[in-house]
């Protein structure tokens, strides 16, 4: 079996950065941040930025969702399931507060992109969300952090760990 690398942003990793490799994906991350794909929070891939105690809270993280399509039989579009999204986490959410949900190119791909802050037991958070559909799933990738969270060079290296990915098809 042979697997080609589509829809890749980055050729190669960051100097001095970390490879994370399973049959669906690849991404690159900073020696800062850890990879966990034990199934914790049932995704598929988490990572945590050093000194977040994710049995305590939530933190600085990444995580990687996978859905089965099939899961979902009443949702046909793309633009459905970002909708079905956005209303569950409104569901499980305190005040949350939506920045910026429309239609976004993630990888040449298709996807729909929500920036917002919402509260989550007594914790005022920054979600930013992508939804896409690749082959008989959708996949949800969101980074999380603090609303009071201040340090752009970790949002920006968040943002770079995101567009590594690089999809990998059968």
């Amino acid at each position: 079996m042979s697997a080609l690398l589509v829809s890749c942003q980055r050729d190669a990793c960051e100097a001095n950065w970390l490879k994370h490799e399973n049959k669906h994906f690849t991404l690159c991350y900073p020696k800062t941040w850890s990879a966990d794909d034990s199934g914790v929070f049932d995704a598929e891939l988490i990572l945590i930025h050093s000194g977040t105690n994710v049995k305590v809270d939530l933190g600085r993280n990444i995580n990687i969702i996978k859905q089965n399509k099939a899961h979902f039989p009443e949702i046909k579009t793309l633009q459905e399931y970002a909708d079905f999204s956005k209303n569950q986490i409104f569901e499980y959410l305190e005040a949350p507060k939506i920045k910026f949900f429309k239609a976004y190119n993630f990888s040449n791909i298709e996807s729909y992109k929500l920036v917002m802050t919402a509260m989550q037991n007594g914790r005022d958070l920054f979600f930013e969300q992508y939804f896409f559909k690749y082959e008989n799933n959708f996949y949800v990738i969101t980074f999380t952090t603090t609303a009071s969270d201040k340090d752009t060079a970790l949002k920006n290296e968040a943002r770079k760990i995101i567009e590594s990915i690089q999809l990998l098809e059968k």
